[in-house]
């Protein structure tokens, strides 16, 4: 629960002629205040139901060119090699989305749910190589590759010899979309729903530092779960952003999703975080971005960023890395991130025919929330009590009512 968003009030209480019920709040029947009066952060909050943790993976087998049959590696243990086999290759990968229409289709990034099979095969080699460390395939060690120690020449040569000696065939994807919170002990795919992948923008890719990186500005995708009444989103004018305004980004960081010190509860609840627009910039190919300094990073890619209204305005799409000379490596440099506008999202959309609007459930929730906000507890359990029925897996309905009734009892 994020209460942090949520108003805490320390009320005097007076000797009056008027007995109030417990936990009754304000009168029954009193004005509520509309959605235009909540904060952006609890607008935030609002629109966390319709933020999903998106999980895609890849698998395929490595066959010897020559034999068609499964490569078998070695394993050094101590000073002996055992055979491993390894007929099978799996590829994963973390990002968030958000549904834009109770039927259950969600808006991501396209390299969150897509990768050409040119980039499944190099990232196949690559992973494979990078076992030099411990498993080496029987070709390798029979041309004389000496496995230990590892320079990185050697790791060239292993991933040459892999193109040259061995072929990546059936190729399969898998995404798997869960909804807020996770279940104890249930593993991410089997808690989560499967979806197809409907339309995905296409893009133009090039090798940069060893990472296919993608030059297009249109990293878009449209997947498709199987789902009725789903909490949805609403996409704004990104065309009306000027810098300086505000906005938050949700989205599930793989830096808080693979946190050991966090329950695993909590792993899966959305994050938000809080910026500016602080630029608006083009990508190589003329595509507009918008740039700031929210807080994204791995994870977040295909997750909503929202206006002042709490409307979706930009899809956090990539941030910026430097070279650090210490480490030798590219590191991420905070404070410059980027977003694909909501408008070019619209575009997409109208490709597919696919109606971007939100559904009953969303407008109990909103009134369950605002009955909420006004302290009306009983009204807002008789919400989000409707709200579970029509959207039983809705992930925060029932914590809200535990808030309520803990509500009502002070």
């Amino acid at each position: 629960m994020k209460k942090y968003f949520l108003p805490y009030v320390v009320t005097i209480l007076i000797l009056l002629s008027v007995v109030l019920a417990p936990g009754c709040g304000s009168p029954a029947g009193a004005p509520v205040g509309g959605l235009e009066e909540l904060t952006i952060g609890q607008k935030a909050v609002l629109n966390e139901p319709a933020v999903v943790l998106i999980y895609s993976t890849w698998s395929a087998n490595l066959v010897d060119r020559s034999t068609r049959e499964a490569v078998v590696g070695l394993f050094q243990d101590g000073e002996m090699f055992q055979a491993l086999d390894i007929p099978t290759l799996t590829l994963g990968g973390q990002g968030t989305g958000f549904v834009i229409n109770p039927d259950g289709y969600v808006l991501t990034n396209a390299h969150v749910v897509h990768k050409s099979d040119e980039q499944i095969e190099s990232a196949m080699y690559r992973g494979f190589v990078n076992w030099g460390f411990g498993t080496f395939p029987q070709y390798w060690a029979q041309v004389g590759l000496d496995p230990w120690p590892v320079t990185e020449q050697d790791a060239e040569d292993l991933w040459a010899a892999a193109h040259e000696s061995f072929e990546v065939v059936n190729i399969k994807q898998e995404v798997t979309v869960t909804v807020g919170k996770s279940v104890a002990g249930l593993d991410l795919i089997e808690r989560g729903y499967r979806a197809d992948v409907r339309k995905v923008s296409p893009r133009e890719w090039k090798l940069v530092n060893g990472q296919w990186t993608s030059v297009s500005g249109k990293d878009v995708a449209i997947i498709k779960m199987e789902a009725n009444n789903h909490p949805a989103m609403i996409l704004g004018d990104s065309g009306e952003m000027m810098v300086g305004d505000n906005i938050m980004a949700i989205g599930y960081p793989g830096a808080v999703v693979q946190h050991d010190y966090l329950s695993e509860a909590s792993k899966f609840e959305a994050s938000v975080t809080a910026g500016i627009i602080s630029a608006v910039k083009e990508a190589p190919d003329g595509s507009p971005i918008l740039q700031t300094d929210t807080a994204i990073t791995h994870g977040n890619s295909g997750g909503p960023a929202i206006n002042e209204e709490g409307e979706v305005i930009g899809i956090t799409t990539f941030g910026t890395s430097g070279w650090d000379p210490v480490l030798g490596e590219y590191k991420e440099v905070g404070g410059f991130n980027f977003l694909v506008p909501s408008n070019v999202a619209k575009d997409f959309l109208n490709e597919l025919n696919v109606k971007n609007e939100q559904g009953v459930t969303d407008e109990h929730y909103s009134r369950a929330m605002l009955l909420f906000y006004a302290e009306r507890y009983a009204e807002a359990v008789d919400e989000f009590e409707i709200v579970l029925n029509l959207f039983p897996g809705h992930p925060y309905a029932h914590d809200y009512i535990t808030l309520c009734q803990e509500k009502m009892l002070e």
